[in-house]
């Protein structure tokens, strides 16, 4: 029973990273409209960014918080600047391909600038183990599923009742209205995008606390996309039609 315990609570840890994963895409969801289909790769990102920061500057857990959180916050408004403010007024379609395009380059830049291997993101934090009776659980675990909380109740509060909040509601339900109301779409896209890149990043430093490395599989996990992907290759195993027997032999 305490075994099932443990495993159920590594389950809701890991849950616990993919729920920040599918904040972010919320966030850009209720303040946009637009289904950002590049999450997986900028949360990859900022994971080997805390991988970077905590090799070369130090692996205090603070630290590599604070400069993924802040390369996050660039690479959101980076993104928007320059790719997606162009899309403004374009159809709904064409800005979801241009995020799957994005989701492209992002990778092949991580292949460029990195590599394709798993790393361990060594942070100071996260490894001690708290007893509960028999049963034991990291203090990344528990960390992590308590930032998921307090951040759900917060992006709740936040999209629900602050100024700025129903400012994101109404460009996402008709950014042309908004903009007649006198609300700045490009600002309200601005703060979405680097919104959801800090929870990716805040997602991307409890990669190593929980799954103990860092690895570009990211958007395999959350979009089901990569290039040679164990289970896309027993599904061709099993949709491959069989030859016939040769019934001349």
């Amino acid at each position: 029973m305490q075994y099932l315990l443990q495993l159920l609570i590594s389950g809701l840890a890991i849950g616990a990273i993919y729920g920040l994963i599918a904040m972010g895409f919320a966030v850009i969801y209720k303040s946009t409209g637009l289904v950002n289909f590049a999450q997986g790769e900028m949360t990859m990102i900022t994971a080997y960014i805390a991988w970077t920061i905590s090799t070369t500057v130090s692996g205090n857990v603070f630290v590599v918080a604070f400069g993924a959180i802040l390369g996050a916050i660039l690479l959101g408004l980076v993104i928007e600047r320059v790719v997606m403010r162009p899309m403004l007024g374009e159809p709904v379609f064409a800005t979801v391909m241009v995020t799957i395009g994005l989701a492209v380059i992002l990778r092949s830049a991580i292949n460029f600038i990195w590599d394709a291997y798993p790393h361990g993101l060594d942070v100071a934090m996260g490894r001690e183990i708290v007893r509960f009776g028999g049963m034991g659980v990291r203090t990344g675990q528990m960390a992590v599923i308590a930032t998921l909380l307090v951040l759900l109740a917060a992006i709740w509060a936040f999209i629900r009742y602050s100024k700025m909040g129903v400012a994101m509601r109404a460009v996402a339900a008709d950014d042309r209205t908004a903009l007649l109301m006198g609300i700045s779409a490009t600002r309200i896209h601005a703060l979405a995008w680097a919104a959801s890149s800090v929870i990716a990043g805040i997602g991307g430093v409890f990669f190593r606390p929980v799954l103990r490395s860092v690895a570009n599989d990211v958007p395999t996990r959350t979009q089901g996309v990569s290039g040679n992907h164990p289970g896309r290759a027993r599904r061709r195993a099993r949709l491959r039609p069989r030859r016939p027997p040769d019934r001349h032999r």
